[in-house]
């Protein structure tokens, strides 16, 4: 006969680890898209977090004296997944600014597309980048690598015992964004050398034939000069992807030491 005994100590540090785990799913890449219900996702933190507190942590005794200080709990719990999740999202956020700024260039600015995933507006450059990246991802697992990366920083902070560093957390967001801003430039230079080649050529024939109406013809020139720098661009998504997967895990792993 099996006896198996689960005490109100245990339920509470259950639910610490389920808050961090389902905030984590809340905002991380692959793991927040928007076609997969809800129902599904609560599901699987539920699972994974069972797991975990069943068969890998070390339950600790949990230090709160009142129930506002059991929330007080469960809230750094719920914004240490929501902020890890987050570091790891600003990968796709590159992608779709990148997107962007390549859109404006070739002058498909205006050609919005609705994104499922994310409930907005993009363009088509982003929303063509942002799937390839997700589809590198489940093709080569990465999502595994980033739950792992995630389910390390049970190690590296222990339940109950999260400490917020204000200047550290502001420093490190500072360098996510120009990180952020950097990366996504690298992508978009290719696309920006050919337009900035283009231009030249336009305004040299402008001089050389000024009863050419440029501005017709430049405009038609980019969108085909566009097409073509984003289809030699594909030889080298995977590269791209290599660089976001290790900016992300990077981005994780500066986010768990910030709170520690």
């Amino acid at each position: 006969m099996i006896e198996y005994g689960f005490t109100v100590q245990d339920l509470e540090y259950f639910l610490l680890v389920f808050v961090r785990i389902a905030s984590f799913f809340f905002s991380a890449p692959f793991f927040s898209t928007r076609n997969v219900p809800r129902r599904t996702k609560v599901v699987i933190a539920f699972a994974i977090s069972l797991m975990l507190f069943r068969f890998v942590l070390i339950r600790s005794v949990i230090v709160y004296n009142t129930i506002i200080g059991f929330a007080i709990l469960i809230l750094k719990e719920a914004a240490c997944g929501l902020c890890i999740g987050l570091a790891g999202y600003l990968a796709l956020y590159i992608m779709q600014h990148a997107g962007s700024l390549i859109d404006m260039d070739i002058g498909l600015a205006m050609a919005q597309m609705f994104d499922p995933l994310n409930n907005m507006n993009m363009g088509f450059s982003g929303m063509i980048y942002q799937y390839a990246f997700l589809l590198i991802m489940t093709g080569l697992n990465l999502h595994h690598n980033i739950l792992r990366t995630f389910i390390s920083s049970y190690e590296s902070i222990p339940i109950g015992n999260i400490t917020f560093h204000a200047e550290s957390l502001t420093n490190l967001i500072i360098r996510y964004v120009t990180t952020a801003f950097m990366t996504a430039f690298q992508i978009f230079l290719p696309v920006f050398a050919g337009m900035l080649l283009l231009n030249v050529v336009l305004g040299t024939l402008a001089k050389v034939a000024p009863q050419m109406n440029m501005f017709v013809i430049g405009v038609q020139l980019k969108i085909f000069v566009g097409f073509g720098i984003l289809f030699i661009m594909t030889n080298f998504l995977s590269y791209f992807a290599d660089l976001l997967y290790g900016l992300i895990d990077e981005m994780m792993t500066s986010m768990i030491a910030s709170f520690v």
